[in-house]
């Protein structure tokens, strides 16, 4: 008798969605915990997909739509009419809405046939229950085998999936592509304990951070950024019934008054100017360990819910460069898509 194979597990969740306006909304999962114990959740703006080989972006055309390979620099035109509807992204072909019913193109070859949608792989066997994608009341989440809570929240006001792909590793000539395409967003727990702000952060010291050091976690500038040890920062956060609180640090190899932190929470935003000090009830400190800040909002000012909109941007302004920008999640619509969850207090 053949021994068993082990199964290979996927590595990353690339998911194509709908949102309730109507736009596409690109997501990329990592399956595996990073070596922080967090997953990287991805976002790239309109229509594309990764599936391990190829990263495609589908656009509107005058006569239907045009699919990028974004690995070979390929370009096919799908004739599907003008205002073609994107209605599902499965394998290599792209099924949109006509009048005369749902017609399926193929990515690589443009040809075009009357075919009904597929059924989406939602699910992926794996240990115990295995990975499992989930729409319910319009929010998306990822189950992953053996968690506990409700899985991974990866998009909310979303109306439809329009594609999944499970991948299995990939090749490096699709990673320089999928660090460039998909841009991070973080999903953050704030502990709930007090802190007191004053921006020495003794009180973090057990807490583990947030750490924006990747080059998918760019956002613009790239080609000027050199590293970690260029420009990166950490965060943290805390909340009492009181108020949030978020606090970190900054590393750079060259501060400057044009140097400067954005932190976003709900539609609370604060801005910490890394070059000089403490500021009204934002607090900076510069040590040998880089430029530290803590900050705390009143519960007043954000929505009464245990779920917020966060995002923290770092804007790098080095001497006779242009500005190199850092997120822990990019913003849409002026709102950010990270999310900060507040932890229920322990027993």
């Amino acid at each position: 008798m053949e021994p068993a194979r082990r199964a290979v597990l996927p590595s990353d969740l690339s998911v194509l969605v709908e949102t309730r306006d109507g736009a596409p909304l690109s997501l990329l999962l990592g399956l595996r915990r990073n070596s922080r114990d967090q997953l990287d959740v991805r976002v790239a703006e309109g229509a594309q997909v990764y599936d391990g080989r190829r990263v495609w972006r589908i656009t509107p055309a005058p006569k239907g739509l045009v699919v990028d390979d974004e690995v070979s620099r390929e370009r096919v035109a799908l004739p599907a009419g003008a205002g073609a509807r994107i209605l599902a992204v499965h394998q290599r072909s792209v099924w949109v809405e006509t009048p005369d019913g749902p017609l399926a193109c193929g990515m690589k070859d443009g040809r075009c046939a009357r075919a009904a949608p597929p059924d989406l792989p939602l699910d992926h066997p794996g240990p115990g229950s295995g990975f499992r994608l989930v729409l319910d009341a319009g929010t998306l989440r990822v189950a992953l085998p053996q968690e506990r809570d409700e899985g991974v929240v990866l998009a909310t006001g979303v109306t439809r999936v329009l594609g999944a792909y499970w991948v299995r590793g990939g090749s490096g000539e699709a990673d320089a592509v999928v660090h460039r395409t998909f841009r991070g967003r973080a999903r953050v727990h704030a502990v709930a304990r007090a802190v007191t702000a004053d921006g020495a952060l003794t009180d973090w010291e057990t807490s583990a951070p947030l750490v924006v050091e990747a080059p998918w976690q760019l956002q613009s500038g790239g080609a000027d950024w050199r590293g970690a040890r260029d420009g990166s920062f950490s965060m943290a956060a805390a909340w009492t019934a009181d108020q949030v609180c978020l606090a970190g640090r900054v590393r750079d190899d060259e501060v400057s008054v044009a140097d400067e932190l954005v932190v976003q929470v709900g539609p609370v935003a604060r801005r910490v100017t890394l070059g000089s000090d403490a500021t009204g009830d934002v607090y900076v400190r510069h040590g040998w360990l880089g430029v530290s800040w803590e900050m705390c909002i009143p519960s007043g000012a954000l929505p009464a819910r245990d779920r917020l909109p966060l995002a923290v941007t770092f804007t790098d302004v080095d001497t006779d460069e242009g500005p190199t920008v850092l997120a822990s999640a990019p913003l849409e619509a002026g709102s950010p898509l990270g999310e900060l969850l507040l932890d229920a207090p322990g027993p």
